[in-house]
């Protein structure tokens, strides 16, 4: 496992130490899009093709994902949703902010000594980068 900075050439650097290892991997999970669009680069740059010699898969599902060669695989983020959810805490903050006399505060009374856990469901989109796609001849007889 290496660590970026979630830009693209981030991506690129921390590839380039991996295809440089004497194993290098067959299949790179990387922390966001941005970063496998940097893996690209270090593959083809390295001669390697993607997906035949290493698998790649993204985290997010940015626009740019489905229209890159190959197109990337990715986990794909409920951004709405998110926003959505971020709007709602804002305003719940807020509100408990407000006090109303003889009235304890909403958020007050469901305040915990940690932030809140907002969990939502991520899908997994399967694009030609992983090489899921590939099919490969099976024989009946």
């Amino acid at each position: 496992m290496l660590q970026g900075d979630f830009e693209s050439p981030s991506g690129k650097v921390c590839a380039r130490q991996f295809f440089a290892l004497s194993e290098r991997p067959t299949a790179i999970f990387a922390a966001n899009d941005q970063m496998a669009y940097g893996v690209l680069v270090a593959a083809e740059e390295a001669g390697l093709r993607v997906p035949n010699d290493v698998a790649l898969v993204g985290f997010d599902d940015t626009a740019p994902s489905a229209h890159i060669r190959p197109a990337l695989t990715t986990v794909r983020q409920p951004f709405y949703e998110m926003g959505k959810e971020g709007i709602a805490l804002l305003l719940s903050l807020v509100e408990s902010s407000t006090v109303v006399p003889g009235r304890q505060p909403m958020f007050a009374r469901h305040l915990k000594p940690t932030a809140p856990r907002i969990q939502l469901a991520t899908s997994l989109v399967v694009r030609e980068s992983c090489g899921a796609l590939r099919r490969s001849a099976i024989s009946s007889d």
